[in-house]
Protein backbone atom coordinates (compact mmCIF):
# COMPACT_ATOMS: atom_id res chain seq x y z
CA UNK A 1 0.00 0.00 0.00
CA UNK A 2 2.17 2.71 -1.29
CA UNK A 3 -0.82 5.86 -1.30
CA UNK A 4 0.19 8.88 0.75
CA UNK A 5 -1.98 9.27 3.82
CA UNK A 6 -2.34 11.47 6.57
CA UNK A 7 -2.80 10.69 10.08
CA UNK A 8 -3.32 13.28 12.46
CA UNK A 9 -1.02 13.39 15.31
CA UNK A 10 -1.66 13.99 19.05
CA UNK A 11 1.49 15.25 19.96
CA UNK A 12 2.45 16.88 23.48
CA UNK A 13 2.06 20.38 22.22
CA UNK A 14 -1.39 19.77 20.18
CA UNK A 15 -2.34 18.38 16.66
CA UNK A 16 -0.56 18.45 14.13
CA UNK A 17 -0.53 16.55 10.28
CA UNK A 18 2.43 14.01 9.53
CA UNK A 19 2.26 11.89 6.15
CA UNK A 20 2.22 8.05 6.10
CA UNK A 21 4.26 6.70 3.10
CA UNK A 22 4.56 2.97 2.71
CA UNK A 23 3.25 1.38 5.68
CA UNK A 24 3.76 -1.03 7.83
CA UNK A 25 7.79 -0.29 6.69
CA UNK A 26 8.79 0.96 10.97
CA UNK A 27 10.33 3.93 9.74
CA UNK A 28 7.36 5.44 8.67
CA UNK A 29 5.62 5.00 11.53
CA UNK A 30 3.92 8.47 12.92
CA UNK A 31 4.54 9.28 16.14
CA UNK A 32 1.03 9.79 18.57
CA UNK A 33 2.81 10.85 21.25
CA UNK A 34 3.17 10.21 25.21
CA UNK A 35 -0.50 8.28 26.32
CA UNK A 36 -1.29 7.82 29.67
CA UNK A 37 -2.68 4.02 31.04
CA UNK A 38 -5.66 4.14 33.43
CA UNK A 39 -6.28 2.10 36.37
CA UNK A 40 -8.55 -0.42 34.42
CA UNK A 41 -5.31 -1.12 31.87
CA UNK A 42 -6.51 0.89 29.25
CA UNK A 43 -5.07 4.03 27.35
CA UNK A 44 -7.49 7.36 26.03
CA UNK A 45 -7.18 7.65 22.05
CA UNK A 46 -9.41 10.87 20.80
CA UNK A 47 -10.82 10.09 17.49
CA UNK A 48 -8.54 12.79 16.12
CA UNK A 49 -5.29 11.30 17.10
CA UNK A 50 -6.44 8.00 14.01
CA UNK A 51 -6.88 10.29 11.44
CA UNK A 52 -9.08 8.95 8.82
CA UNK A 53 -9.31 4.83 7.95
CA UNK A 54 -7.51 5.26 4.22
CA UNK A 55 -9.30 4.56 1.69
CA UNK A 56 -7.70 1.93 0.43
CA UNK A 57 -8.65 -0.17 3.43
CA UNK A 58 -12.27 0.29 2.36
CA UNK A 59 -11.58 -0.77 -1.06
CA UNK A 60 -9.19 -3.74 -0.12
CA UNK A 61 -12.03 -5.16 1.81
CA UNK A 62 -14.90 -4.50 -0.43
CA UNK A 63 -12.34 -6.36 -3.14
CA UNK A 64 -11.86 -9.31 -0.77
CA UNK A 65 -15.47 -9.65 1.22
CA UNK A 66 -18.02 -7.45 -1.20
CA UNK A 67 -18.35 -5.27 1.19
CA UNK A 68 -16.83 -2.53 2.72
CA UNK A 69 -15.50 -2.59 6.48
CA UNK A 70 -15.49 0.35 8.82
CA UNK A 71 -12.98 -1.49 11.01
CA UNK A 72 -9.11 -1.62 10.88
CA UNK A 73 -6.68 -3.62 12.12
CA UNK A 74 -3.61 -1.10 13.89
CA UNK A 75 -0.42 -2.11 15.07
CA UNK A 76 0.32 -0.12 18.63
CA UNK A 77 4.16 -0.07 19.21
CA UNK A 78 4.99 1.39 22.76
CA UNK A 79 8.83 2.56 24.19
CA UNK A 80 10.29 0.81 27.33
CA UNK A 81 13.41 1.17 28.76
CA UNK A 82 14.13 -2.52 27.13
CA UNK A 83 13.38 -1.70 23.78
CA UNK A 84 9.76 -1.57 21.44
CA UNK A 85 6.78 -3.80 22.19
CA UNK A 86 4.32 -3.89 19.57
CA UNK A 87 0.64 -4.89 19.94
CA UNK A 88 -2.16 -5.56 17.90
CA UNK A 89 -5.59 -3.96 17.82
CA UNK A 90 -8.50 -3.30 16.10
CA UNK A 91 -10.09 0.44 15.82
CA UNK A 92 -14.07 -0.30 14.62
CA UNK A 93 -14.48 3.71 14.30
CA UNK A 94 -16.34 6.16 16.73
CA UNK A 95 -14.94 8.83 18.81
CA UNK A 96 -12.91 7.27 21.13
CA UNK A 97 -10.47 3.98 20.88
CA UNK A 98 -9.07 2.36 24.32
CA UNK A 99 -6.96 -0.23 23.24
CA UNK A 100 -5.40 -2.47 25.96
CA UNK A 101 -1.46 -2.54 25.54
CA UNK A 102 0.66 -5.64 27.02
CA UNK A 103 -0.43 -6.28 30.37
CA UNK A 104 3.34 -7.94 31.06
CA UNK A 105 5.40 -4.50 30.08
CA UNK A 106 2.99 -1.94 30.80
CA UNK A 107 0.74 -1.00 34.22
CA UNK A 108 -1.78 1.34 35.15
CA UNK A 109 -0.28 5.08 35.63
CA UNK A 110 2.60 4.45 32.94
CA UNK A 111 3.11 7.40 30.67
CA UNK A 112 4.10 5.81 27.15
CA UNK A 113 5.52 6.78 24.39
CA UNK A 114 3.55 5.15 21.78
CA UNK A 115 3.33 5.34 17.40
CA UNK A 116 0.34 3.54 15.63
CA UNK A 117 0.31 2.02 12.40
CA UNK A 118 -2.43 0.52 9.86
CA UNK A 119 -1.80 -3.54 10.08
CA UNK A 120 -2.67 -4.31 6.78
CA UNK A 121 -4.13 -8.60 6.01
CA UNK A 122 -0.22 -8.72 4.52
CA UNK A 123 1.56 -7.88 7.60
CA UNK A 124 -0.65 -9.78 9.42
CA UNK A 125 0.24 -12.78 7.64
CA UNK A 126 3.53 -11.80 7.27
CA UNK A 127 3.73 -12.61 10.92
CA UNK A 128 2.08 -15.92 11.17
CA UNK A 129 5.41 -18.22 9.93
CA UNK A 130 7.26 -20.40 12.45
CA UNK A 131 4.40 -21.19 14.88
CA UNK A 132 5.22 -24.54 16.56
CA UNK A 133 3.25 -27.13 17.81
CA UNK A 134 4.77 -29.78 19.96
CA UNK A 135 2.89 -33.34 21.32
CA UNK A 136 3.76 -32.67 24.60
CA UNK A 137 0.71 -34.70 25.52
CA UNK A 138 1.60 -37.96 24.07
CA UNK A 139 -1.19 -38.02 21.78
CA UNK A 140 -1.60 -41.11 19.50
CA UNK A 141 -1.28 -41.37 15.67
CA UNK A 142 -0.55 -37.74 15.36
CA UNK A 143 2.90 -35.57 14.52
CA UNK A 144 5.51 -35.53 17.49
CA UNK A 145 6.48 -32.11 16.15
CA UNK A 146 4.49 -29.70 13.61
CA UNK A 147 5.35 -26.32 12.05
CA UNK A 148 3.79 -23.38 10.30
CA UNK A 149 6.15 -22.92 7.44
CA UNK A 150 4.27 -20.23 5.89
CA UNK A 151 1.46 -18.78 4.94
CA UNK A 152 0.28 -17.40 1.41
CA UNK A 153 -2.91 -14.54 -0.02
CA UNK A 154 -3.96 -15.00 -2.83
CA UNK A 155 -7.56 -12.76 -3.29
CA UNK A 156 -9.22 -15.37 -0.67
CA UNK A 157 -7.28 -17.98 -1.25
CA UNK A 158 -5.01 -18.83 1.83
CA UNK A 159 -2.45 -21.20 1.58
CA UNK A 160 -0.95 -22.53 4.59
CA UNK A 161 2.12 -25.16 4.75
CA UNK A 162 2.87 -27.15 7.51
CA UNK A 163 6.19 -29.37 8.11
CA UNK A 164 5.97 -32.37 10.65
CA UNK A 165 7.31 -35.40 12.17
CA UNK A 166 5.21 -38.30 12.01
CA UNK A 167 6.64 -41.16 14.22
CA UNK A 168 3.79 -43.16 11.58
CA UNK A 169 3.66 -41.64 8.14
CA UNK A 170 6.36 -40.94 5.78
CA UNK A 171 4.82 -37.16 4.86
CA UNK A 172 7.14 -34.89 6.32
CA UNK A 173 5.14 -31.48 4.54
CA UNK A 174 1.57 -30.81 3.99
CA UNK A 175 -0.46 -27.88 2.64
CA UNK A 176 -4.14 -26.25 3.98
CA UNK A 177 -5.89 -24.19 1.25
CA UNK A 178 -8.62 -22.45 2.64
CA UNK A 179 -10.90 -19.73 2.11
CA UNK A 180 -10.38 -15.99 4.12
CA UNK A 181 -13.94 -15.39 5.37
CA UNK A 182 -13.04 -12.44 7.79
CA UNK A 183 -10.46 -9.75 8.72
CA UNK A 184 -9.96 -8.50 10.92
CA UNK A 185 -11.50 -9.71 13.88
CA UNK A 186 -11.69 -8.70 17.73
CA UNK A 187 -10.77 -11.25 20.10
CA UNK A 188 -12.25 -9.88 23.11
CA UNK A 189 -11.26 -12.73 25.70
CA UNK A 190 -7.80 -13.24 24.39
CA UNK A 191 -6.73 -10.22 23.13
CA UNK A 192 -5.46 -8.84 19.37
CA UNK A 193 -6.51 -9.54 15.69
CA UNK A 194 -7.81 -12.73 14.41
CA UNK A 195 -8.58 -13.73 11.07
CA UNK A 196 -11.61 -16.35 9.75
CA UNK A 197 -11.15 -18.55 7.51
CA UNK A 198 -13.22 -21.99 5.99
CA UNK A 199 -11.79 -25.30 4.21
CA UNK A 200 -13.72 -28.50 3.30
CA UNK A 201 -13.44 -32.10 3.81
CA UNK A 202 -13.82 -34.50 1.18
CA UNK A 203 -17.47 -34.26 0.47
CA UNK A 204 -17.43 -30.63 0.13
CA UNK A 205 -18.44 -29.65 4.49
CA UNK A 206 -17.43 -26.81 5.35
CA UNK A 207 -15.13 -26.40 8.82
CA UNK A 208 -14.40 -22.82 10.28
CA UNK A 209 -10.70 -21.98 11.25
CA UNK A 210 -9.43 -18.85 13.36
CA UNK A 211 -5.94 -18.19 13.46
CA UNK A 212 -5.65 -14.96 16.17
CA UNK A 213 -2.21 -12.48 17.37
CA UNK A 214 -1.33 -10.04 19.22
CA UNK A 215 1.49 -9.14 17.87
CA UNK A 216 3.75 -10.02 20.48
CA UNK A 217 3.10 -13.07 22.16
CA UNK A 218 3.11 -16.50 19.49
CA UNK A 219 0.10 -16.61 17.21
CA UNK A 220 -2.48 -19.51 17.69
CA UNK A 221 -4.74 -21.05 15.68
CA UNK A 222 -8.53 -22.12 16.68
CA UNK A 223 -10.96 -24.44 15.59
CA UNK A 224 -14.91 -24.11 15.68
CA UNK A 225 -16.78 -26.47 18.34
CA UNK A 226 -19.97 -25.16 17.88
CA UNK A 227 -19.78 -23.27 21.30
CA UNK A 228 -17.00 -21.46 20.57
CA UNK A 229 -13.52 -21.81 19.44
CA UNK A 230 -10.74 -23.83 20.71
CA UNK A 231 -6.85 -23.17 20.93
CA UNK A 232 -4.86 -25.90 19.36
CA UNK A 233 -2.09 -27.36 20.85
CA UNK A 234 -1.27 -30.20 17.72
CA UNK A 235 -2.26 -29.80 14.11
CA UNK A 236 -1.29 -33.52 12.15
CA UNK A 237 -2.16 -34.85 8.82
CA UNK A 238 -1.45 -38.32 7.93
CA UNK A 239 -2.27 -38.09 4.08
CA UNK A 240 -6.20 -38.93 4.63
CA UNK A 241 -7.14 -37.25 8.06
CA UNK A 242 -6.82 -33.79 9.71
CA UNK A 243 -6.08 -33.82 13.38
CA UNK A 244 -6.63 -30.90 15.40
CA UNK A 245 -5.90 -31.24 18.95
CA UNK A 246 -7.43 -28.95 21.53
CA UNK A 247 -8.62 -28.22 25.08
CA UNK A 248 -6.90 -30.89 27.60
CA UNK A 249 -6.91 -34.45 25.31
CA UNK A 250 -9.49 -33.57 22.75
CA UNK A 251 -9.03 -34.53 19.19
CA UNK A 252 -11.37 -33.10 15.64
CA UNK A 253 -10.67 -35.38 12.88
CA UNK A 254 -11.80 -33.90 8.98
CA UNK A 255 -11.35 -35.86 6.61
CA UNK A 256 -9.67 -34.31 3.36
CA UNK A 257 -9.50 -37.51 1.18
CA UNK A 258 -11.58 -39.90 1.48
CA UNK A 259 -10.29 -43.02 2.58
CA UNK A 260 -8.51 -45.38 -0.82
CA UNK A 261 -6.99 -49.03 -1.60
CA UNK A 262 -3.45 -46.68 -0.27
CA UNK A 263 -4.73 -47.90 2.98
CA UNK A 264 -7.13 -50.60 2.35
CA UNK A 265 -6.76 -53.60 -0.08
CA UNK A 266 -10.06 -55.41 -0.14
CA UNK A 267 -11.40 -58.57 -2.26
CA UNK A 268 -14.30 -59.62 -3.52
CA UNK A 269 -17.12 -59.80 -1.45
CA UNK A 270 -19.46 -63.26 -1.87
CA UNK A 271 -22.73 -64.74 -1.12
CA UNK A 272 -23.02 -64.97 2.75
CA UNK A 273 -25.78 -67.02 4.73
CA UNK A 274 -23.94 -68.33 7.68
CA UNK A 275 -25.06 -68.74 11.12
CA UNK A 276 -23.98 -65.22 12.23
CA UNK A 277 -27.10 -64.69 11.23
CA UNK A 278 -29.27 -66.18 12.83
CA UNK A 279 -29.96 -63.15 15.26
CA UNK A 280 -31.61 -61.37 12.05
CA UNK A 281 -33.48 -63.87 9.89
CA UNK A 282 -36.05 -61.64 7.83
CA UNK A 283 -34.90 -58.77 8.66
CA UNK A 284 -32.28 -58.08 6.05
CA UNK A 285 -32.87 -58.85 2.23
CA UNK A 286 -29.07 -58.97 0.97
CA UNK A 287 -26.12 -60.69 2.93
CA UNK A 288 -22.12 -60.63 1.84
CA UNK A 289 -18.61 -61.31 3.53
CA UNK A 290 -15.25 -60.19 2.10
CA UNK A 291 -13.10 -62.81 3.18
CA UNK A 292 -10.12 -60.90 3.42
CA UNK A 293 -9.16 -57.19 3.99
CA UNK A 294 -5.62 -56.12 4.44
CA UNK A 295 -3.78 -52.38 6.27
CA UNK A 296 -1.81 -51.31 3.67
CA UNK A 297 -0.16 -48.53 6.04
CA UNK A 298 2.13 -49.39 8.92
CA UNK A 299 0.11 -46.17 11.00
CA UNK A 300 -3.71 -48.28 10.40
CA UNK A 301 -1.65 -51.76 11.34
CA UNK A 302 -0.08 -50.06 14.74
CA UNK A 303 -3.92 -48.57 15.15
CA UNK A 304 -5.49 -51.98 15.16
CA UNK A 305 -2.95 -53.60 17.34
CA UNK A 306 -2.25 -51.17 20.23
CA UNK A 307 -5.39 -48.75 19.45
CA UNK A 308 -8.13 -48.09 21.95
CA UNK A 309 -11.83 -49.74 20.85
CA UNK A 310 -12.08 -45.99 19.88
CA UNK A 311 -9.52 -46.40 17.13
CA UNK A 312 -10.52 -49.59 16.38
CA UNK A 313 -14.17 -48.37 15.44
CA UNK A 314 -12.33 -45.35 12.94
CA UNK A 315 -11.02 -48.55 11.20
CA UNK A 316 -14.30 -50.15 11.33
CA UNK A 317 -16.19 -47.19 9.86
CA UNK A 318 -13.39 -46.93 6.92
CA UNK A 319 -13.42 -50.45 5.96
CA UNK A 320 -17.46 -49.79 5.67
CA UNK A 321 -16.54 -46.91 3.59
CA UNK A 322 -14.23 -48.80 1.43
CA UNK A 323 -17.52 -51.18 0.98
CA UNK A 324 -20.04 -48.70 0.61
CA UNK A 325 -18.21 -47.02 -2.40
CA UNK A 326 -16.50 -50.12 -3.77
CA UNK A 327 -19.49 -52.68 -3.51
CA UNK A 328 -22.48 -50.98 -3.07
CA UNK A 329 -22.07 -48.07 -5.01
CA UNK A 330 -22.90 -45.52 -2.91
CA UNK A 331 -22.02 -42.11 -3.57
CA UNK A 332 -21.32 -38.98 -1.84
CA UNK A 333 -20.67 -41.30 1.33
CA UNK A 334 -19.82 -39.26 4.86
CA UNK A 335 -17.99 -40.25 7.32
CA UNK A 336 -19.11 -39.33 11.16
CA UNK A 337 -17.20 -39.01 14.00
CA UNK A 338 -16.80 -42.97 16.06
CA UNK A 339 -17.44 -41.02 19.51
CA UNK A 340 -20.96 -39.44 18.17
CA UNK A 341 -24.16 -41.08 18.44
CA UNK A 342 -27.09 -41.75 15.57
CA UNK A 343 -25.26 -42.72 11.96
CA UNK A 344 -22.12 -44.04 11.64
CA UNK A 345 -21.81 -43.13 7.81
CA UNK A 346 -24.24 -41.34 5.96
CA UNK A 347 -24.90 -40.33 1.61
CA UNK A 348 -25.04 -36.89 1.79
CA UNK A 349 -28.52 -36.77 0.23
CA UNK A 350 -29.85 -39.05 3.35
CA UNK A 351 -31.28 -41.90 1.87
CA UNK A 352 -28.64 -44.42 2.73
CA UNK A 353 -27.46 -44.72 6.84
CA UNK A 354 -24.83 -47.23 7.51
CA UNK A 355 -23.74 -48.90 11.40
CA UNK A 356 -20.72 -49.79 11.42
CA UNK A 357 -18.30 -52.01 14.02
CA UNK A 358 -15.10 -53.84 14.55
CA UNK A 359 -15.19 -56.67 16.82
CA UNK A 360 -11.70 -58.37 18.07
CA UNK A 361 -11.94 -62.01 19.03
CA UNK A 362 -10.60 -62.48 22.28
CA UNK A 363 -9.83 -66.32 23.88
CA UNK A 364 -12.69 -67.83 25.60
CA UNK A 365 -15.28 -65.71 23.82
CA UNK A 366 -18.19 -67.34 21.94
CA UNK A 367 -17.91 -65.65 18.50
CA UNK A 368 -20.99 -66.95 17.04
CA UNK A 369 -23.39 -65.59 19.97
CA UNK A 370 -21.30 -62.32 20.44
CA UNK A 371 -21.22 -61.88 16.51
CA UNK A 372 -24.71 -62.44 15.70
CA UNK A 373 -25.98 -60.61 18.93
CA UNK A 374 -23.71 -57.25 17.60
CA UNK A 375 -25.54 -57.96 14.03
CA UNK A 376 -28.99 -57.50 15.86
CA UNK A 377 -27.67 -54.31 17.57
CA UNK A 378 -26.83 -52.94 14.12
CA UNK A 379 -30.05 -53.40 12.61
CA UNK A 380 -31.75 -52.01 15.70
CA UNK A 381 -29.67 -48.58 14.93
CA UNK A 382 -30.62 -48.70 11.43
CA UNK A 383 -34.39 -48.87 12.84
CA UNK A 384 -33.58 -45.98 14.50
CA UNK A 385 -31.72 -44.34 11.95
CA UNK A 386 -35.44 -44.79 9.77
CA UNK A 387 -37.01 -43.46 12.92
CA UNK A 388 -35.32 -40.22 12.92
CA UNK A 389 -34.98 -39.94 8.81
CA UNK A 390 -38.09 -41.35 7.29
CA UNK A 391 -36.98 -40.50 4.03
CA UNK A 392 -34.12 -43.13 4.11
CA UNK A 393 -34.69 -46.10 1.51
CA UNK A 394 -32.54 -48.82 3.33
CA UNK A 395 -29.20 -49.36 5.14
CA UNK A 396 -26.33 -51.43 5.93
CA UNK A 397 -25.19 -53.07 8.94
CA UNK A 398 -20.91 -53.45 8.64
CA UNK A 399 -19.83 -55.45 10.58
CA UNK A 400 -15.78 -55.98 10.39
CA UNK A 401 -14.16 -59.33 12.36
CA UNK A 402 -10.52 -59.62 14.04
CA UNK A 403 -9.62 -62.44 14.51
CA UNK A 404 -6.62 -63.86 17.04
CA UNK A 405 -3.92 -63.79 14.07
CA UNK A 406 -5.25 -60.29 13.04
CA UNK A 407 -6.83 -61.29 9.87
CA UNK A 408 -10.03 -58.92 9.30
CA UNK A 409 -13.26 -59.99 7.28
CA UNK A 410 -16.26 -57.76 7.28
CA UNK A 411 -19.93 -59.16 6.79
CA UNK A 412 -22.60 -56.41 5.28
CA UNK A 413 -26.44 -56.79 5.08
CA UNK A 414 -28.84 -54.53 3.49
CA UNK A 415 -31.46 -53.44 5.38
CA UNK A 416 -34.32 -52.15 3.94
CA UNK A 417 -36.78 -49.53 5.57
CA UNK A 418 -39.66 -50.75 5.36
CA UNK A 419 -42.31 -48.36 6.23
CA UNK A 420 -40.82 -46.29 3.13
Amino acid sequence: MQNLHLIEILGSVGVTQLPLRGFPNLRSRSVVGTVRIGTDGRTFLPRRSLGRIPNQVLRDSKLRFGRPEKRCAVRITGETPAGEISSYHVYQGGMEFRPVLPKQRFSPGDSVRISIEILPIESFIGGLQHIEFANIQLSKWVSNQTLVKSVKLTGRKLQILFAQNHPLVDLRLFELGAKLERYPGISNQRGGVYLDCSFSDYVGRVFKLRIRHDGFSQPEFQVDRGAGFEKVTMISFDGIRLIFRYGKRALSTVYLKAPSRNQYVIGSPREYNGNYLNSVRDMFDQASILDSVKLSRRLEQVMLLNGSSYDQGRIGAEIAYMCGVSFLHLRNLVIEEPSKGGKDLYTSDRTVSIQARMLRETPGRRSRNFISAELLNLVRKLGQDFRHNPAMRFGYAILSLVNLKNEIKTLFLRVPNRKV
